[in-house]
């Protein structure tokens, strides 16, 4: 909280720009990077709540894999795939709204390759 409260504190003098990363923009993301981890850690290794944690996990193991196909165009590829069906579906939404819904399955896609190589121990290391 205080890396929060200290970054818009420092607004005024230099504003939260993420394009230009600013001092208060820097403050302020660690500042919610340090209490979503105080958060995931309290609920995680104190409450032991870890049903829903295998979600993270998946894509967690395989970030590289991940990182790499969605930039070389397999995202690309999976939403060239898909878009017939999302226009269809969301084309009365309006193109903002359409362009995030379809979206959506995109990111599904690519968390079930991930999972489907997870559950096959295959995982993309340097």
């Amino acid at each position: 909280m205080i890396g929060i409260l200290t970054g818009y504190a420092l607004s005024p003098l230099t504003p939260v720009i993420k394009r230009i990363a600013t001092s208060s923009f820097v403050i302020v993301s660690g500042g919610y990077a340090l209490l979503v981890l105080a958060f995931s850690y309290w609920l995680i290794d104190i409450k032991k709540s870890r049903r829903w944690v295998i979600f993270f996990a998946v894509v967690g193991m395989n970030p590289l894999f991940i990182y790499l196909f969605a930039h070389v165009g397999g995202s690309s590829f999976i939403l060239h795939i898909l878009y017939p069906f999302t226009h269809a579906l969301f084309a009365w939404t309006g193109e903002p709204v359409e362009n995030i819904l379809a979206a959506i399955p995109v990111w599904i896609s690519l968390w079930y390759i991930t999972w489907w190589m997870y559950k096959r121990k295959l995982f993309i290391k340097i």
